[in-house]
């Protein structure tokens, strides 16, 4: 088993984070925490889909008037020919 460092560092480059020292104890914390998780006693509890109880209800799928391109477009921080410019990873 890996020590709390090496994990860290491990969670740290999957996320593609840069490492600082605060940001390694902070996700120390973090999984150690997580870890906390293994020491519950779960025998007997029936795994959940969701914790509200019940399905969502739906509602019809009518058209209704939509807000106009310029209004959606005006907080954009880039557009394009009228549509939302998003940067490529």
């Amino acid at each position: 088993m890996k020590d709390a460092e090496e994990k860290a560092r491990w969670a740290i480059q999957l996320a593609k984070l840069r490492p600082t020292p605060e940001l390694i104890e902070h996700i120390k914390k973090v999984l150690g925490f997580l870890e906390s998780f293994e020491d519950l006693d779960l025998n007997g509890v029936e795994p959940l889909v969701s914790p509200i109880e019940g399905a969502t209800p739906l509602r019809d799928d009518n058209p209704e008037n939509p807000i106009p391109r310029s209004e959606a477009l005006r907080d954009a921080p880039d557009t394009q020919a009228g549509f939302f410019r998003c940067p490529r990873p």
